[in-house]
């Protein structure tokens, strides 16, 4: 695969990341006006599942650009192991290689 096919991919994945969460709240909204029309016992049981739902994959897409892999080094672009002194989403460039972001060659 290609540096322009890694970083499209990388795009992709953010930009899902982005509309999972900013849909979240509407989402939830959605969630109690469908669960108003029910049974109590119901109603907990659709919110949970519904934006329980929601959440894990907000959270599962989001821990898959976080560990999002360098198209150079292949380690975690933003992140290293623990934490580290460096680790950070928003770096413009990967923190074991030095990578520039969307850098079409290594």
């Amino acid at each position: 695969m290609t540096f322009a096919e890694q970083w499209q991919q990388y795009r992709r994945l953010r930009a899902t990341v982005l509309v999972l969460a900013i849909g979240l709240l509407p989402w939830s909204f959605a969630m109690g006006l469908v669960a108003a029309r029910l049974r109590p016992p119901m109603q907990s049981a659709v919110i949970l599942v519904g934006v329980g739902g929601w959440l894990v994959a907000v959270w599962f897409t989001g821990m898959r650009l976080s560990f999002w892999r360098c198209p150079r080094c292949g380690k975690p672009f933003g992140r290293r192991p623990f934490g580290g002194t460096k680790s950070n989403k928003f770096l413009r460039e990967c923190v074991h290689c030095g990578l520039p972001k969307y850098a079409e060659r290594g």
